[in-house]
């Protein structure tokens, strides 16, 4: 077994697919804009469950990026400022960047369409224990550092663009985690 099966594997663990499809159902969109896509499983599976809609992975790691799903793209570069989006998903990929606002900044205010949606999934910080072994996770799968950022702080600071429509908590795999769906205002 490869190593990105493995991945794979435990990414489908990680990812509620059908809460978030259960979230994301009422919502009209035809277009989706995945930042930090990963291999592009989320949108694999919402290629399945919704064919016609145009979507767009962003991945700036390209170890991650699969030619095979024709999804993926390497690097935000990539996206011209008039491509603009119904739905952006920002799933598991805000604790890993340190400057937060500059990376939701850029995403809304480039490629949100009007009356667009946001999507964000994060670990909460909330438990210690949980928040220690996120990173000690992250530091030995990613070698990667971990900045989190809890549910009433993201929400205070996108709140002037975004306005929130629902937010729901539940325990995946080992850790806690937050679903914030908003809309522009």
């Amino acid at each position: 077994m490869r190593l990105s099966d493995v991945r794979k594997h435990l990414r489908r663990k990680i990812v509620p697919m059908e809460n978030i499809f259960s979230l994301l159902s009422g919502l009209d969109f035809k277009s989706v804009l995945d930042v930090g896509a990963g291999t592009g499983l989320f949108l694999e599976e919402m290629r399945a469950r919704r064919p016609q809609l145009r979507m767009v992975g962003v991945e700036t790691n390209n170890r991650y990026c699969r030619a095979d799903t024709g999804i993926c793209i390497v690097g935000p570069e990539a996206l011209t400022e008039k491509e603009k989006f119904d739905l952006i998903l920002f799933m598991d990929v805000l604790h890993h960047n340190y400057d937060k606002a500059t990376l939701l900044n850029y995403y809304i205010s480039r490629h949100l369409a009007d009356k667009g949606h946001v999507f964000i999934k994060e670990m909460s910080p909330e438990k210690q224990l949980c928040k220690y072994y996120n990173r000690l996770h992250d530091l030995l799968m990613f070698q990667e550092r971990i900045y989190e950022i809890s549910l009433s702080t993201l929400v205070e600071f996108l709140q002037p663009k975004l306005r929130l429509v629902s937010h729901t908590s539940r325990r995946i795999f080992l850790y806690d985690h937050y679903m914030v769906l908003l809309q522009s205002a």
